[in-house]
């Protein structure tokens, strides 16, 4: 699964409404700040790892074993906060087209829809 695809699933998944106003671009302290947040309202039990179930109830069971092969880079059946970061990092990094650390919002939507540059 390429870092596009996971960050679209991830993006699926529910968070509060956008703001009103252009956010405008994203810098890599801020998407950490955000895999952060994201992981931390995720993780349901609080026991510092997604399981099945809690991805599950945030990006819908069809995506669970697609998100859980792409994430869980030691293969224990749960996703810890550095393995999700570092994904969405990597999506990031990726998604980056002028290399500049920060993504506008046409990089964002494109790393959202999956495709890159």
């Amino acid at each position: 699964m390429t870092p596009f695809v996971l960050a679209a699933l991830l993006a699926a998944a529910p968070a509060p409404p956008p703001p009103a106003e252009d956010p405008g671009p994203m810098t890599r302290a801020e998407m950490e700040a955000t895999n952060k947040a994201r992981f931390e309202e995720m993780d349901a039990d609080r026991d510092g790892f997604l399981s099945g179930a809690e991805m599950a109830a945030a990006i819908g069971p069809a995506k669970v074993a697609a998100t859980l092969a792409a994430l869980d880079a030691d293969r224990d059946g749960k996703v810890s906060a550095a393995e999700l970061s570092r994904q969405m990092l990597l999506a990031f990094d990726s998604a980056d087209a002028d290399h500049d650390g920060t993504l506008t919002l046409a990089e964002r939507a494109a790393m959202r829809r999956g495709n890159g540059r």
